[in-house]
């Protein structure tokens, strides 16, 4: 037979001296102890069941069944403590990530790739900082409202992919509906679109898609006649 190396039970014992040991030694404890059990369980597997390979240990066949019973009580009794290990491993390593996302917000660095804790503290930042900013309003003056939404935005090929595929396989999700029954044809809806968008016409043929339409749900605020408002569901 395969003879099991041994865990020893002071290392079980640590676990609850867990300031002493790191993350990945106390999950090492519990991994080396599960796959123990699991060798354990291999070597059971391995056991003959039929009473002609004992003859020269017993004849008895009661003693066969008592033997087989004992044999049968550690294997459900090694499952047991295996699954419960199994489960213990899970919630350590969940336990953990949580943690490590808790703790996430104390690594963040503000001042990242500054020298002073000043992003623009030397005049090549400043030609830097104005060329963003001429750039932005260069584009909305010629361009109008949210221009650089509309032509330089580099999030907005992906918002706009993702809306294709979720139109594409028809999945529900949270998205703008009209009522063109209940419109006062104010335009109110048009006149505060921060992305510019002719809301109202939208509206008028219950059309409420539109690949530069981020949902902000403004028009469904300034629509005093509730003709439009949010749903989750598929789109028709």
């Amino acid at each position: 037979m395969i003879k099991l190396q041994t865990i020893c039970s002071a290392d079980i014992i640590q676990v609850f001296f867990a300031a002493q040991l790191s993350d990945e030694e106390i999950l090492g404890i519990f991994e080396r102890a599960a796959a123990f059990m699991r060798a354990g369980l291999e070597q059971y597997a391995q056991i003959p069941r039929n009473i002609e390979v004992y003859s020269e240990y017993t004849t008895s066949r009661r003693a066969f069944f008592f033997w087989m019973l004992t044999l049968d009580v550690g294997v459900h009794t090694l499952h047991s403590n295996l699954e419960f290990i199994d489960n213990l491993i899970q919630r350590i390593r969940i336990a953990l990530a949580i943690l490590a996302f808790l703790s996430f917000p104390t690594m963040m660095n503000f001042l990242h790739l500054t020298d002073s804790g000043i992003s623009v503290d030397e005049p090549f930042k400043y030609i830097t900082f104005y060329l963003v900013v001429g750039l932005f309003v260069g584009l909305a003056m010629l361009a109008g409202r949210r221009a650089g939404c509309h032509t330089i935005c580099w999030m907005a090929p992906f918002m706009m992919i993702g809306r294709w595929i979720r139109n594409r396989f028809g999945w529900a999700s949270l998205r703008l509906v009209a009522d063109a029954s209940s419109c006062s044809d104010c335009k109110r809806c048009t006149k505060n679109c921060p992305m510019s968008l002719d809301v109202n016409a939208m509206v008028q043929i219950e059309q409420m898609e539109d690949g530069e339409c981020i949902s902000c749900g403004t028009c469904v605020d300034n629509c005093s006649k509730s003709a439009i408002r949010y749903s989750f569901s598929a789109s028709r």
